[in-house]
């Protein structure tokens, strides 16, 4: 493997992750709507709600150890990790009520 090869796809390893992560949604809410809708008239926002970060969750972490060159279990502990920051942290902000921009955070349930 070339060496621009190899540092390209170490470049790539995060964005590539968080698009997969991103595109991933779209099939998870086509799964819901079609399956839901079969039994429930207004399809309810909860279920897709509640397993969205999950899916984006597992979807950063297998795409972006398979694109790193190297390393990956590695790259999967620190993909899981940043995730799991960046969650965690959303749920701080909203537990504790910080304003953003004038606006405070609430949780949203069904």
């Amino acid at each position: 493997m070339g060496k621009l090869k190899y540092w390209a796809r170490w470049v790539a390893v995060l964005p590539g992750s968080v698009l997969a992560g991103l595109l991933m949604t779209v099939p998870l809410h086509l799964m819901l709507y079609n399956t839901l809708s079969n039994f429930i008239d207004p399809v309810p926002e909860f279920p897709e709600r509640v397993l969205t970060p999950m899916v984006i969750g597992a979807t950063i972490v297998w795409p972006g150890a398979r694109i790193a060159p190297g390393r990956k279990m590695e790259t999967a502990v620190v993909l899981f990790g940043l995730w799991m920051l960046l969650l965690g942290g959303s749920v701080a902000l909203t537990l504790f009520a910080v304003n953003i921009r004038g606006r405070q955070l609430f949780f949203q349930g069904g």
